[in-house]
């Protein structure tokens, strides 16, 4: 679930640019179904009833481990009663460290189906109530032929490759937190790591593709604050672009600390473009907006009634703005020619990263 949220204080999903730490070891989606199908194929190499019945036991709890990320000690404490099939979910902890995790409809459908097989009466009520040593056996096992190194199939593994899907999935790091029974800090630490590389690539690489399509504000401007100044009521900010460009920006004191700005930090500036004016170069009309830029006029679109109208910096920025037919006559601007874009500070939309 990919995002971005638009308006001021917009920002782009953590899943958009998520990093693994080189310090955690995790399988991605697909090995994780290699693994499943390992266990699958483990159970059918079997020939007798009771050694099937033992090892689609294993089945299952490789896949209550697979889809709630709990820890091993966990899953294998669960009762019958934990497991609420007709809810898809499994109440894992106790007391004020309980918390309930959905499961997929279809694992539920199958793990159902297993547990009113006749053989449930051996483990009386706790289907997983294994040694953990034997877990983990059988576990690096299935890692093996599946090619993978042993430690790939430990328990561990399987808890943090759950976290990284769900966080690659888009889902917000707290709820992965509640979901998993991590309230470390140092989880994030583990798992999402942002360094000024990381950021610098953000920069470059997906907000000018993400704020393109999914935003309004067509033009936009990447860079670092470079001042800042606080009144009363508003803040003025200045950043500048890699290229040289410098943007002005105003707004209120409750978003500049909301947004948590200050100096050097990493942001992208937009403005719809219905609130940028164009003039030709060679008028003297003095204007009096606070960000001026000198363009060619590469493209212009126009209806009876409205005017598009496209010009690029010299250092390879596009600005569009819309205005009316009737101005852009009066103005006798043409493809080829040279224009000013303006806009005032209070029109910049600031989006953190």
């Amino acid at each position: 679930m990919n995002y971005y949220s638009g308006g001021r204080g917009g920002r782009i999903s953590p899943s958009d640019v998520f990093s693994v730490s080189n310090n955690v070891n995790y399988l991605d989606s697909a090995q994780l179904d290699q693994l499943e199908n390992s266990f699958r194929k483990w159970i059918v190499a079997a020939r007798r009833v009771d050694v099937i019945f033992s090892r689609e036991r294993m089945l299952h709890l490789f896949l209550m481990l697979r889809f709630t990320g709990a820890r091993l000690g966990e899953v294998l404490g669960l009762s019958d009663q934990d497991i609420m099939l007709n809810s898809s979910e499994v109440k894992i902890g106790d007391g004020d460290s309980a918390r309930r995790v959905p499961l997929p409809a279809d694992f539920c459908s199958e793990l159902g189906s297993f547990l009113d097989s006749p053989a449930r009466l051996v483990f009386k009520g706790k289907i997983f109530s294994f040694d953990q040593g034997h877990v983990r056996r059988y576990f690096y096992d299935r890692a093996e032929s599946c090619g993978f190194s042993r430690e790939m199939g430990a328990p561990k593994v399987i808890r943090n490759s759950r976290a990284v899907e769900m966080l690659r999935s888009g889902v917000p790091l707290t709820v992965v937190r509640e979901v998993m029974g991590q309230a470390s800090l140092d989880f994030a630490n583990d798992f999402q790591c942002f360094t000024e590389s990381d950021v610098s690539s953000i920069v470059k690489r997906l907000a000018l593709s993400k704020m393109s399509h999914q935003t309004s504000a067509r033009n936009t401007f990447i860079g670092h604050i470079t001042s800042l100044a606080e009144d009363g009521l508003m803040a003025s900010i200045d950043l500048k672009t890699e290229s040289g460009l410098c943007v002005n920006s105003i707004i209120t004191l409750e978003s500049l600390h909301s947004l948590g700005l200050k100096n050097g930090s990493p942001v992208i500036a937009t403005v719809k473009a219905p609130l940028l004016g164009v003039s030709p170069v060679n008028r003297e009309t003095k204007l009096s907006a606070s960000n001026c830029y000198e363009t060619d006029v590469i493209r212009i679109k126009k209806t009876a009634v409205i005017a598009e109208i496209t010009g690029k910096t010299a250092t390879g920025l596009e600005l569009c703005a819309l205005i009316s037919t009737e101005d852009l006559d009066e103005m006798q601007l043409e493809e080829g020619g040279r224009a000013v874009f303006y806009f005032k500070s209070l029109s910049v939309v600031l989006n953190t990263i």
